[in-house]
């Protein structure tokens, strides 16, 4: 897992015009063995804070996929429920550590230049994020 590779293809993806969610979760589409199209599919109301109502920005919700995906044991038991909520606290925990908030409508009214767009430092420091929250608990079973 190269992490300067799935900061690059996140942010090529946004600058495509995905979300920030679809951005995300569509760079480690390879890790989580979903192919592109579908990630897409299944992350597009995440996008501009979940359904373009600026609440939870979705380069978080897009991390918390790909985190899911990555942990769940996939039965109804629920065996891993309780884990997979901890791995999501621990990326928005991480989140607010730097940027104090996960609304995207306060992470979106930071004064940049009028052709930057913030969403893609978030985009990387999400992908960033997840990655290391992968290695840290050994999530990749190689």
């Amino acid at each position: 897992m190269d992490v300067n590779e799935l900061k690059n293809k996140a942010h090529s993806f946004h600058l495509k015009n995905y979300n920030c969610a679809q951005s995300v979760a569509c760079a480690f589409s390879d890790i989580v063995g979903i192919d592109e199209k579908t990630i897409f599919k299944f992350s597009e109301g995440f996008g501009a804070g979940m359904g373009d109502k600026k609440e939870c920005c979705g380069a978080i919700t897009g991390g918390m996929m790909v985190l899911s995906l990555l942990n769940s044991s996939g039965t109804y038991e629920n065996i891993t429920k309780a884990e997979t909520y901890g791995l999501s606290t621990l990326l928005r925990d991480k989140f607010i550590e730097k940027y104090n908030t996960t609304l995207c409508e306060t992470l979106k009214n930071v004064e940049v230049s009028d052709d930057y767009n913030i969403c893609n430092d978030y985009i990387t420091e999400a992908v960033e994020m997840v990655c290391d929250i992968i290695k840290e608990k050994g999530l990749l079973k190689n």
